[in-house]
């Protein structure tokens, strides 16, 4: 959809159902399910979906929280607090390191003592 996507918490996202999802939804027997549902229409009018989404909107780029602001005698300057600057690369490290196996590989000795061969394994 063309819509811009705000990141955000969604705990507060009506679609995220909380709860069994084994519980149906039970409507008891005398009320009518139009007027339950009348109320919801209210709530997907698109002139307040569209100010809700404004008002989020604005919220979010609004939310930057800053620096306050040092005391009389005092200033913020950003440093580093590693003892070693981290360098940023697009590639990882990459090693290359060889091994080579014995070129006779160590059998077990043949035993000294064959078993006779009896009965129908003889033929």
């Amino acid at each position: 959809t063309g819509e811009a996507y705000f990141p955000q918490n969604i705990m507060y996202d009506k679609r995220v159902f909380r709860g069994s999802t084994n519980a149906a939804m039970v409507i008891p027997a005398g009320t009518y399910p139009d007027q339950l549902f009348q109320a919801n229409k209210r709530k997907y009018d698109p002139k307040r979906l569209e100010q809700q989404r404004a008002k989020a909107a604005e919220e979010f780029f609004t939310r930057d929280v800053k620096t306050p602001e040092a005391p009389p005698g005092k200033q913020n300057i950003d440093i580093q607090t590693d003892q070693f600057v981290a360098e940023l690369t697009d590639k990882a490290p990459v090693y290359e390191i060889g091994c080579q196996t014995a070129f006779k590989i160590d059998r077990p000795p043949t035993p000294h003592l064959m078993p006779r061969l009896t009965g129908v394994s003889k033929k």
